[in-house]
């Protein structure tokens, strides 16, 4: 299993970059038609979304960028820039594309991002995708878990942390019978640096809670959640989407933390359907 576009030709992705404060963003464009933002998490670059895009039909935009750091896009040169404002180089792309609005959907510290875009443009949102993420802000034990793991970085490296924690990402059964999609995805990301992985760490554990925002959405809120994800609970998700005013709630049996990887035909059924809420 590649994570690359050999798969996705008949697709007509297209590349493009932008210049926003002095770094290029890369960001891939398919589709026509209403538009919908679809951001990776943590470690990870937009190619991860490779094998559940190939499944979509031809209808309905899809952009989906490279973070800060990530895939193509140059690093932050800021020591520790916000989930803010990663979330205003991804309205420079909009803006570029002319889209003044668009449904957006996020992956884990995707979601993050997602949650603190539709903060600062409400006026943008179509709907809302939280895919294995929260609008909570970290426990003390999750901040202590995060700067436990800069910590690590720091010492052993960005490579020698994403070997040891990918494979936690994954639903136990998953991880044992498909080693070899791991092991792409480690391949395909390697490559990350450990100032970008601690960038990212720092913003999440900055970011505030926003389960707020949540109840008074008055945009439809997807969660897609993984039964057997053990990063973020699904019975804490649950509980956020209880209290979510226009909630749709998808939980997947026998996946963790990547439905994109361990289910993609059944991601790209959801992402459809969230596109065309």
């Amino acid at each position: 299993m590649e994570l690359d576009e050999t798969t996705l030709a008949k697709k007509m992705i297209t590349h493009h970059t932008i210049v926003y404060q002095g770094i290029q963003l890369h960001y891939r464009k398919l589709g026509v038609g209403a538009a919908t933002l679809l951001i990776h998490g943590f470690g990870e670059d937009g190619n991860v979304f490779n094998q559940a895009i190939k499944h979509l039909p031809e209808q309905g935009m899809l952009l989906i960028p490279d973070l800060p750091g990530s895939g193509e896009s140059e690093i932050w040169p800021a020591a520790e820039p916000s989930l803010n404002d990663i979330a205003l180089a991804l309205n420079a792309i909009l803006e570029k594309e002319g889209i003044e609005k668009c449904s957006v959907m996020g992956h884990s510290m995707g979601g993050y991002i997602a949650l603190a875009f539709a903060e600062q443009f409400p006026e943008k949102m179509v709907a809302l995708g939280l895919l294995h993420s929260t609008a909570y802000a970290d426990s003390a034990e999750r901040i202590q878990k995060r700067a436990q793991a800069i910590e690590f970085i720091e010492r052993e490296g960005a490579a020698a942390f994403l070997r040891i924690s990918l494979p936690g990402l994954f639903a136990p059964a998953f991880r044992e019978q498909r080693k070899e999609v791991i092991d792409a995805l480690f391949t395909s990301i390697k490559k990350v640096s450990g100032s970008t992985l601690i960038q990212y760490y720092r913003a999440m554990i900055q970011r505030p809670d926003r389960s707020k925002l949540l109840e008074a959405a008055p945009y439809p809120v997807m969660f897609i959640i993984g039964q057997e994800d053990e990063i973020i609970k699904a019975s804490d998700t649950l509980q956020l989407a209880d209290i979510t005013t226009n909630a749709y709630i998808h939980v997947l049996n026998n996946v963790g933390h990547m439905s994109m990887l361990e289910a993609p035909e059944s991601f790209s059924n959801l992402l459809l359907y969230f596109m065309e809420l």
